[in-house]
């Protein structure tokens, strides 16, 4: 079973048995965990993305991991190839 689904049903157990955590309904703080993991597995998606992109145009470069702002630079680069393509 994944991570998320056990977090979903630790999130439907503690507000089941209204369980608290700090003065705050514990299935709350779950809930806000299983969000953020949703958004870094979006965003770490995304880069894989980008990476494989980079690495089509960079034949002979399969084990270099380029660095976040280079690649959005050339991530930005295509976008404006792109654009002046229209």
């Amino acid at each position: 079973m994944e991570l998320l689904d056990k977090l979903r049903q630790l999130e439907a157990y503690l507000a089941a048995n209204n369980v608290m955590l700090d003065a705050e309904p514990a299935y709350v703080v779950v809930k806000d965990a299983i969000e953020a993991i949703k958004d870094l597995d979006m965003i770490s998606h995304a880069n894989r993305r980008g990476v494989e992109r980079w690495r089509a145009a960079n034949p002979g470069n399969k084990l270099v991991l380029i660095g976040q702002a280079n690649l959005v630079q050339f991530l930005i680069g295509e976008l404006d190839k792109a654009r002046a393509g229209r």
